[in-house]
């Protein structure tokens, strides 16, 4: 090999490398977001309150993948991992990859009496071959919900009742208890 054959030889390889440099400087770093989407079901309950599902959808939104370490919720403390919400079963829930652009669903149950607002956090960190350990998350998403538990109120129109007609209202609506822990009758006005 003559001395101007290994001169473009070294030019040639230096360009090389220096492409390959350039290259990997103009690839973009993985971004790494999520977001959690909260719903109730149902939304609104009748007087006395009754059953709600919760279910929490948990996106990979950015362009990295994750190990999501959980969903917690302030006031529903059983959050569980939907495996419905991974039909081609490529996940198995909390110990597998959320790769860029898929939803892992989880779901809670609770009983309510009266209107609730409750929160939710989900929070992910990046995938290192192993669980998160609740270390420090690369990403944390919150969303609430409102369930709304109806109430029943009475009324009564009592325009032009006389005093004895509504005495005997009173007793039928409420017993004798109304007048306290004596259990008289009360002194009923005489007509004349």
């Amino acid at each position: 090999m003559t001395k101007k054959m290994r001169v473009v030889a070294a030019a040639i390889g230096a360009v090389a490398i220096s492409l390959f440099f350039v290259a990997g400087a103009l690839a973009q770093a993985p971004t790494y977001t999520i977001s959690l989407d909260k719903t109730a079901d149902p939304a609104t309950l009748p007087s006395g309150g009754g059953d709600v599902d919760y279910w929490y959808a948990v996106s990979n939104t950015g362009t990295g993948d994750f190990q999501v370490a959980g969903v917690t919720d302030d006031k529903c403390a059983s959050v569980v991992f939907d495996h419905s919400s991974d039909p081609a079963d490529d996940d198995q829930g909390p110990s597998d990859k959320l790769n860029n652009g898929e939803t892992w669903t989880y779901t809670c149950a609770a009983a309510l009496t009266a209107t609730t607002t409750n929160n939710a956090v989900a929070n992910a960190c990046q995938n290192s071959g192993g669980p998160c350990n609740n270390e420090s998350h690369d990403a944390t998403a919150t969303d609430s919900a409102t369930v709304t538990v109806g109430t029943t109120t009475a009324t009564i129109d009592m325009t032009g009742t006389s005093a004895a007609m509504l005495a005997l209202i009173l007793l039928a609506i409420g017993g004798i208890g109304f007048l306290g822990t004596t259990n008289r009758l009360p002194k009923l006005p005489k007509f004349r």
